[in-house]
């Protein structure tokens, strides 16, 4: 019976000291998981904002394409009335 007792208080401590080491690893794991979650966040933070700081550059260009086309739209449609008149 004594050795039976020994036995069981035996295998119930193995797994208390394996806990520390469990506890370890588990934590270890978890923060090298939220690390690359952090990583993949940054990155993707990254070219959004990339991607916005480009966008008032972009406007700006529209715009001037924008006038540029109503410019030659209005001299092409001086083309075409001083062309309806020599007809």
């Amino acid at each position: 019976e004594g050795s039976a007792e020994h036995g069981e208080a035996g295998s119930s401590d193995e797994p208390a000291d394996n806990k520390p080491g469990v506890v370890r690893e588990f934590m270890t794991a978890s923060s090298q998981a939220i690390e690359d979650w952090q990583r993949r966040i940054d990155e993707q933070v990254q070219r959004v904002l990339s991607t916005m700081t480009h966008l008032p550059t972009l406007g700006a260009e529209v715009q001037k394409l924008r006038a540029r086309i109503a410019e030659l739209e209005k001299t092409l449609a001086e083309i075409e009335h001083r062309t309806d008149d020599k007809r």
